[in-house]
């Protein structure tokens, strides 16, 4: 990752100890990468229709379009997840109206 948590071994050993438990087992989740984001791949699909986005837009509420816009960014920093095509234009369309980029 290309995270600044992670410029370090030190700093990475810190923050994994601090954000490790035996249940959210780092090194467990990176080799479950592949089966966890054909999960997210899933998810995204039902997202999309859920949100009822049409050319990158929804109608969604400021609050509600806020917390969906947080939750999903998160999910940028892993590049294989598959993003449809609506979801991904709400995304940066969000991400250049609220100057808070993607996590790429």
């Amino acid at each position: 990752m290309d995270l600044k948590e992670f410029k370090t071994e030190s700093s990475r050993i810190a923050w994994e100890d601090n954000k490790q438990s035996t249940e959210l087992n780092f090194v467990n989740l990176i080799a479950s990468t592949p089966e966890i984001v054909l999960q997210v791949n899933e998810f995204l699909i039902g997202t999309e229709k859920q949100l009822n986005i049409k050319n990158g837009k929804t109608s969604l509420s400021l609050l509600d379009s806020a917390i969906y816009f947080s939750i999903l960014r998160g999910l940028y920093c892993e590049p294989t997840i598959t993003w449809p095509e609506q979801l991904n234009q709400w995304m940066n369309y969000q991400a250049l109206e609220s100057h808070v980029p993607l996590l790429r």
